[in-house]
């Protein structure tokens, strides 16, 4: 099951200042600097409310509606964002015009769904992939994917291939391409590696105080 829910609808102003001083004043007042990349023009400097941004980041979908300084409104991906190392707030932000008939290529979240069999029988779920790179027409774009993991005993997997896509979405990866499996428990093992590492430690300490002193040379 795939859902397409209304998209976020960001509101652009025009960038009139650049430079290094110029976006940190901007970052401080919320406002996060950004390019609008259409067709073969040359990129629109925008600035974008922070707070729209991370909603529309949060939520996952890739495709937003922009409203452009002249009140005209267009769809557009989520092309790139730079976040800060160290508040992870958004630095950055690249948007890509697209057209309603226009395939477009994407990613899009990955859900599990389902109580899954190997999780009851002690096993653990260990998933790889949280991203599928799709292709399709803006309407047919799901907000995410999901997979059901409810049969998977210890030792299934599952690929891309194994993904359901809805109608118009093609897959853009190589379908053999891991995502997920059902792995048995390591907690025994690592228990016992962590009292044999143990052990081996304390033998070694034992050794060590048993042992003669080295003998002292002597100048004849």
């Amino acid at each position: 099951m795939v859902t397409q829910t209304k998209r976020d609808v960001l509101s652009l102003n025009d960038r009139e200042t650049f430079g290094k001083g110029a976006a940190g004043r901007m970052r401080r007042e919320h406002r996060v600097p950004g390019l609008v990349y259409a067709g073969g023009r040359d990129p629109s400097h925008v600035e974008v409310k922070e707070k729209e941004l991370i909603h529309a980041i949060r939520r996952g979908s890739p495709l937003v509606d922009l409203i452009t300084p002249e009140g005209q409104e267009i769809m557009a991906t989520i092309k790139e964002v730079q976040l800060d190392p160290v508040t992870d707030l958004p630095m950055h932000v690249d948007f890509q015009e697209v057209h309603a008939g226009e395939i477009i290529t994407v990613s899009v979240p990955l859900h599990t769904v389902g109580e899954c069999k190997g999780i009851k029988e002690g096993g653990v779920l260990d998933v790889q992939v949280r991203e599928v790179e799709i292709r399709c027409v803006p309407a047919a774009l799901p907000d995410y994917l999901e997979m059901d993991v409810t049969d998977l005993a210890i030792g299934d997997s599952l690929t891309l291939a194994d993904v359901p896509l809805p109608e118009g979405v093609e897959l853009n990866q190589d379908e053999d391409h891991h995502v997920l499996s059902v792995v048995p428990p390591r907690l025994l093992v690592e228990e016992e590696e962590e009292a044999e590492e143990a052990l081996e430690e304390t033998e070694e300490g034992e050794a060590a105080e048993g042992a003669p002193p080295a003998e002292e040379e002597t100048e004849s």
